[in-house]
């Protein structure tokens, strides 16, 4: 049996269980990444989601020190361009999220 990656919402699940605190909201749009980001807080990250890309970074599919609603939108926007080719199955969500803090919670 082939090995797998794990996904967000899996990895948040084994996290969360572990008492380990996440932080982050998967958006299922532009709108719900823009607020996101606004609720959470600035500066912001974003990062696509894509079983079809394993390091994110290197794809350039993470952007970071987003700072405002605009440049969420634009973020979001940029994300989902380049998402096109090397990961087909990209869902059209992200996850947006303001700099780690000890008050994150699950």
């Amino acid at each position: 049996m082939a090995a797998r990656q794990a996904g967000f919402t899996e990895t948040r699940e084994i996290l969360c269980a572990a008492g380990i605190p996440v932080a982050g909201t998967v958006a299922g749009g532009r709108g719900e990444a823009v607020e996101a980001a606004c609720r959470w807080g600035f500066p912001a990250v974003m990062k696509l989601l894509s079983p079809d890309i394993v390091h994110k970074s290197d794809a350039g599919a993470v952007i970071l020190d987003i700072e405002s609603a605009e440049e969420a939108g634009v973020a979001y926007d940029a994300l989902m361009e380049r998402a096109g080719a090397p990961a087909p199955r990209a869902s059209k969500g992200s996850w947006s999220r303001s700099r780690p803090s000890l008050g994150s919670s699950c």
